[in-house]
């Protein structure tokens, strides 16, 4: 489907403090533009939101997005994680679930994957970390898939 957008509004906010040895990180956005096709489509509109909190070491996020029109990409996706730092040391894990609308006749297309990382900061901007992946996709029609990977790095910052 050919369809353009415009009069595109976009906005957002975050709050970042801490407050009695928490930390805290909020955020939030709203997205909305207009379609000029004539196939009747509503005009897309998102909302996006995330919240951090973060105490001794410890930190436990969720995020979420939402989009809602009557195209392919109407949907939502949500996502969680708790990470813990010591020292040189970091290490987390984290879960993310999507649904997307396929086509109107046949279904949503899901997502779910969940990672665990650990990293070592090596020296002053040197980090090496490890993640490994696992992910499940199930498309519209019933047809899953799934697999798993590994990503080594090296970060160097100067």
């Amino acid at each position: 489907k050919n369809s353009e957008m415009h009069n595109l509004i976009s906005v957002g906010a975050n709050f970042v403090e801490s407050v009695g040895g928490v930390d805290i990180a909020l955020a939030g956005g709203y997205r909305r533009a207009e379609a000029s096709d004539s196939s009747g489509d509503q005009d897309p509109e998102q909302w996006s939101g995330a919240l951090v909190l973060g105490a001794q070491g410890f930190s436990v996020g969720a995020s979420f997005a939402v989009e809602d029109s009557d195209r392919s990409t109407d949907g939502y996706s949500a996502h969680v994680g708790v990470s813990y730092s010591t020292g040189p040391w970091s290490v987390g894990t984290s879960g993310f679930h999507s649904e997307v609308e396929g086509s109107a006749t046949a279904g949503e297309d899901e997502l779910d994957a969940v990672q665990a990382a650990i990293a070592y900061s090596v020296g002053p901007g040197i980090t090496a970390s490890f993640t490994v992946l696992y992910a499940e996709w199930e498309d519209e029609s019933g047809v899953e898939s799934d697999g798993c990977g590994g990503i080594v790095g090296l970060q160097l910052g100067f």
